[in-house]
């Protein structure tokens, strides 16, 4: 966990995007003895001048740097994952014009606190002298330079941001695991002649195909299976979005509002979708010319209004299309016997599976870096990885199969640890980058205790709301909606 200056040549491997530019900012080598996951920032040679702007881009641009234009399909790529497949969900929790208006605010506070990271890291950069530091480096740097008396909490936080990293990728894998599972289930068991296997059965069929894909070790084969992987998930969405326009004079029945109970479930859902809050900064550490990055209107703001519009379209018109009825997935709403709604529970059950090793990634070495030693034998390493990729597909099958509402447990992933990454660290990590500098009035501390506030009772109230309402699906006729045809 600890921070260290090392070579140009070292490492990012930070990185949840589904790109094979983003991946190549992390090591090809999954060994232990080259710190992939430990050591990934760089130093700056002696009297090398961070306010040079032209030696830096030609220090990014010499080692495979990308365009605006690439960094700008990276983080839209990087953003739009299952979670806008469970947007129309999240308006039936909050209710059509709720959701209409909450999103976008939620959105935007996310965008903002990119902005707070982006700008914390590039501070500490300059004033440190690393060339790159990744979410969680800048989170512990930002203490151990900080304030005298919470230098000492530096590994603590170190150790919170990858825990919750950890947690993220690996829900989202167990959520992977069920959207893949249900959609085959509705598609051989509902669009075709069917073979009375349950849901259940269909999770135990995706472990050998899981632990055959999750075997591969190279990022570059990971990061082809990902590109096919994006390929599937953009022409799903557009004939989703056909299935959901071609009848708008038949609206279902809607709620204006969902109520009280449901709004942190709503929360959840929707800080599970906005996911790509630990991609900025190696997006932008690869970009050629990162200047225009995060200018107010540059490619991280671009990018994420993009996003925002696309998850409001798909949850507002999921939601009139099927009302109350929707479910955890939208694909799982489409018609039965329609050859493009076969053709959508195709590619997007290809789409998430594909998807899978990337996701799976990140914890695997962050793992394998507690349990291996600076000299450990190479054949050790590599067994102890394969070990470790077994355990943690089991994992996420067991957790799927035991929570099998995606909706619920979209919502558990994301009000539990995508919003202390999303909303509650960016803003605790600028205060105290920054500190005493809390502006006139004090408007930055009242501003990022706001935030603070608002992701600490959205964690816990939407967490106790996802669970009980996880406890109240096995102890009620609930769960067999998810089952039916």
């Amino acid at each position: 966990g600890e921070t260290t200056k090392t070579s140009d040549n070292n490492p990012t491997g930070k990185t949840t995007s589904q790109n094979q530019s983003i991946i190549s900012t992390i090591s090809q080598n999954v060994s232990c003895n080259s710190e992939l996951y430990s050591s990934s920032s760089s130093f700056y040679p002696a009297g090398y001048s961070l306010n040079d702007q032209h030696q830096l881009e030609a220090r990014r641009g010499a080692n495979d740097a990308t365009s605006e234009t690439s960094s700008f399909i990276n983080l839209l790529k990087g953003n739009i994952g299952t979670g806008v497949l469970a947007m129309p969900l999240g308006f039936y929790y909050a209710g059509l014009w709720v959701g209409f208006i909450s999103l976008p605010i939620l959105g935007f506070i996310c965008l903002h606190c990119m902005h707070l990271l982006l700008e914390s890291n590039k501070e500490l950069c300059r004033r440190e002298h690393y060339e790159f530091l990744s979410l969680e480096e800048t989170a512990s740097v930002a203490f151990k330079t900080g304030p005298i008396a919470l230098r000492r909490h530096a590994p603590l936080v170190s150790a919170l941001s990858k825990m919750f990293l950890v947690i993220t990728q690996i829900g989202f894998c167990c959520v992977y695991v069920g959207f893949v599972s249900e959609n085959l289930f509705r598609l051989i068991e509902c669009q075709t002649v069917g073979t009375g296997l349950s849901l259940p059965l269909y999770n135990t069929m995706l472990l050998v195909p899981l632990l055959i894909i999750c075997s591969i070790r190279q990022l570059k084969t990971i990061a082809y299976l990902s590109v096919l992987s994006g390929i599937c998930h953009a022409i799903s969405l557009g004939i989703i979005f056909y299935y959901c326009t071609r009848g708008l004079d038949h609206h279902a029945e809607t709620a204006a509002f969902g109520g009280w109970a449901n709004l942190p479930l709503f929360f959840g859902t929707a800080m599970f979708s906005f996911e790509g809050i630990g991609l900025i900064l190696p997006i932008e550490n690869k970009m050629r010319d990162p200047s225009n990055f995060g200018t107010r209107y540059g490619v991280l703001t671009s990018a994420t209004f993009m996003v925002i519009f696309l998850y409001v379209a798909m949850g507002y018109y999921g939601y009139i299309t099927f009302g109350s009825a929707i479910l955890g997935s939208i694909t799982l709403n489409l018609p039965s016997g329609d050859l493009l709604s076969m053709a959508v529970q195709v590619l997007v059950s290809a789409a998430i599976f594909l998807s899978y090793p990337l996701q799976l990634y990140v914890p695997v070495h962050v793992i394998l870096a507690l349990v291996c030693k600076p000299s450990e034998d190479p054949l050790l390493e590599v067994a102890k990885d394969y070990v470790i990729r077994l355990l943690l597909v089991f994992l996420t099958f067991i957790l799927a199969t035991a929570i099998p509402d995606i909706g619920l447990f979209i919502s558990l992933v994301g009000a539990i640890s995508s919003s202390y990454l999303a909303l509650i660290l960016p803003p605790v990590v600028h205060i105290v980058t920054f500190w005493p500098r809390t502006g006139q009035y004090n408007l930055i501390l009242v501003k990022a205790v706001a935030i603070i506030g608002l992701g600490l009772l959205g964690s816990v109230i939407g967490s106790y709301t996802s669970l009980a309402a996880i406890v109240q699906s096995f102890s009620s006729d609930n769960n067999s909606t998810i089952l039916a045809c």
